[in-house]
């Protein structure tokens, strides 16, 4: 089908002439006129006109050209191809007034430089943690840039927020240098595989946040991050330092093979976390790391270089393109490729880039005049008895030590605990805890209201209780047993509701006392069941050494059958289980793990009662 249309003329000359000549300009339009002759002409006109139409005319200057010249000029299409990512961005490239204001919007953190060839775009990497449950995954062999990636997090964070919006905890499980960050005012700490107790630390206060937040939701009614957020921003919530929480990972295996007591724990944080402003960013070796329960708990999930491109979660296809790529280049679930800024703001020498990061943060801590991120609290190597609660303060409990979770006192309770197990080796601080509750005890209640019966094989216990309060003492097997059967004759006597003075039985190293099977306090058994009743506390202590066997002892198994409490001190794993799912560990002399039946253990740390004696003694 034909449709006849008529098209623009394009190739005339350009008209040079000015525009205020309208003379010449009509006399120019005259010369371009042609006089077409009529078709019944003589033929002498029609040669005559044939030969001037050999002549071309002088168009001069054409139309089109100075169009196309002028297009030319103006500007440059755009090629098809863009320039291959670089090996190596600096965070200092990608970030510009757009990103900060990005970043400004909510948790959104610039990390690199990311390649869209469909779009024919190169464009800064923004990771936003506010999307698909706030938790992210990056994957990858070693030696690709997994800790260099947790790196820049962390000053992509500082470049773009401040401490008061967010705060960044580290846990280095592989020795990847990320405490090279702890200078940021916005990084609260970093726990590494060496110091076990600061990683339970760490563990134990970002749980202390979740409930901390959950209260905070149901107290203030918010119902998403994003309200929490605005809250903190009006300063409603002063309860909190930052309505938002990152912790970076480094490492995930670690926390199932060699600290298997912390895989419960982080499970917790990422199921929990995410619904209180609690964002777990991991680097892991492989996806199977995290158990197939905990996977889909994961929102963002991206991928370095693999050893075995078939592991891949993402493409296979994909990852086999990685093969060759250097460290730091990525894939995300787009199937786009991305490569992982230095953190760094200008380029150097690879191996000074912890000393950079190290002296940015540096900049940054002296940039800030506000509060930091709260830092992780530890227990002191040494706690004086100064800093427990006094009678005053503490009437019916006696004060021992100090809790490792609220950073509250650590308290026997003569009701609900009524009986206390002590397990530890040698120079644990098992006799210095039993000096402490005697002191407790002492300052407690007068000598008409606790008596005091010592078996101690070393005599040390009983030099430091006043006589009146002193009702009796053994140092021998034998005499244990005569001691045990006047106190099972005095309970004899006793009725329940009675006013009674209350007994406590004070044993320590009750593996000497009752070797070769003696059972020094087996007339007391009977009793153990209505201890609460009769008034009556057993303190007993004995090594972890041989704890197994130690277990079967009658005794044991009465104070631990009738609800009594346990201290687990330093001593050896393989010694097995001393209370339900507690095993005893390498702890520094003075701490341990409070047990107290209903509730979850608790590493607690000793008052050294001797400072006391020392700085009283003349």
């Amino acid at each position: 089908i034909y449709t006849r249309f008529k098209a623009g003329y394009v190739s005339g000359p350009v008209d040079a002439v000015g525009q205020d000549d309208q003379d010449d300009q009509e006399l120019a339009v005259d010369d371009l006129v042609r006089v077409v002759p009529l078709f019944d002409a003589p033929e002498q006109a029609e040669t005559v006109l044939a030969e001037e139409q050999l002549t071309p005319p002088d168009v001069g200057h054409l139309l089109v050209d100075e169009a196309v010249a002028r297009l030319a000029a103006d500007r440059g299409v755009a090629p098809v191809w863009l320039e291959p990512l670089p090996p190596k961005v600096t965070l200092g490239a990608v970030l510009n007034d757009d990103v900060v204001a990005q970043a400004k919007t909510g948790l959104v953190i610039p990390v690199g430089l990311l390649d869209d060839p469909a779009n024919q775009r190169q464009s800064p990497w923004l990771l936003d943690l506010a999307a698909r449950g706030g938790h992210v995954a990056l994957v990858g062999a070693p030696q690709t840039g997994r800790s260099t990636f947790l790196r820049t997090v962390a000053a992509g964070l500082a470049l773009t927020h401040t401490p008061k919006q967010v705060s960044v905890y580290g846990i280095d499980l592989t020795g990847g240098g990320l405490d090279r960050i702890e200078a940021f005012p916005h990084v609260g700490g970093v726990a590494t595989r060496s110091d076990q107790a600061r990683l339970t630390r760490l563990f134990e206060e970002l749980h202390t946040m979740v409930d901390q937040r959950e209260a905070i939701f149901r107290d203030y009614h918010i119902d998403s991050v994003a309200a929490l957020r605005a809250a903190c921003a009006r300063g409603a919530i002063p309860e909190l330092v930052a309505p938002d929480v990152v912790i970076l990972v480094d490492g995930v295996e670690p926390l199932r093979n060699e600290f298997d007591q912390l895989d419960a724990p982080f499970t917790e944080l990422l199921r929990r976390g995410g619904t209180f402003g609690l964002h777990i960013i991991a680097a892991l070796t492989r996806w199977n790391e995290l158990r197939a329960a905990v996977q889909p708990l994961i929102g963002q999930h991206f991928e370095l270089r693999l050893n075995d491109p078939a592991e891949s979660a993402i493409q296979r296809a994909a990852s086999q393109a990685l093969k060759a790529a250097g460290p730091g280049r990525a894939l995300t679930p787009e199937r786009l490729y991305g490569q992982i800024a230095l953190p760094v703001l200008d380029e150097g020498e690879d191996d000074s880039i912890g000393e950079e990061l190290a002296a940015l943060a540096q900049r940054v801590a002296q940039s800030w005049s506000g509060p930091s991120a709260a830092p992780i609290r530890l227990l002191p190597d040494v706690l004086a008895p100064t800093d427990l609660p006094d009678e005053f303060d503490q009437p019916d409990q006696i004060p021992f030590g100090l809790r490792q979770d609220t950073f509250e006192a650590a308290c026997f309770d003569p009701i609900e605990d009524q009986h206390l197990l002590v397990f530890g080796d040698t120079r644990c601080g098992k006799t210095t805890l039993l000096r402490g509750l005697v002191q407790g005890f002492v300052k407690r209640f007068t000598p008409d209201e606790l008596v005091f019966a010592v078996i101690d094989p070393r005599n040390t216990l009983a030099a430091g209780i006043e006589d009146d309060y002193l009702g009796g003492q053994a140092v021998g097997a034998k005499d244990a047993q005569a001691l045990a059967a006047a106190i099972a004759n005095e309970l004899g006597k006793r009725t329940a509701g009675a006013d009674f003075p209350r007994v406590v039985v004070l044993v320590d190293d009750y593996d000497i006392i009752a070797a070769g099977g003696t059972q020094p306090l087996a007339p007391l058994l009977a009793y153990l069941p209505s201890a609460r009743d009769l008034r009556l506390s057993v303190i007993l202590s004995r090594p972890v050494a041989g704890a197994a066997r130690g277990m079967l002892d009658p005794a044991v198994q009465a104070i631990r059958d009738t609800g009594g409490s346990g201290l687990v001190m330093n001593g050896e794993r393989a010694e097995g289980v001393i209370f339900p799912k507690i095993y005893a560990e390498q702890f520094p002399s003075g701490r341990g793990k409070f047990v107290r039946r209903g509730a979850r253990a608790r590493i607690v740390q000793v008052a050294n009662f001797q400072l006391q004696e020392q700085n009283s003694a003349p």
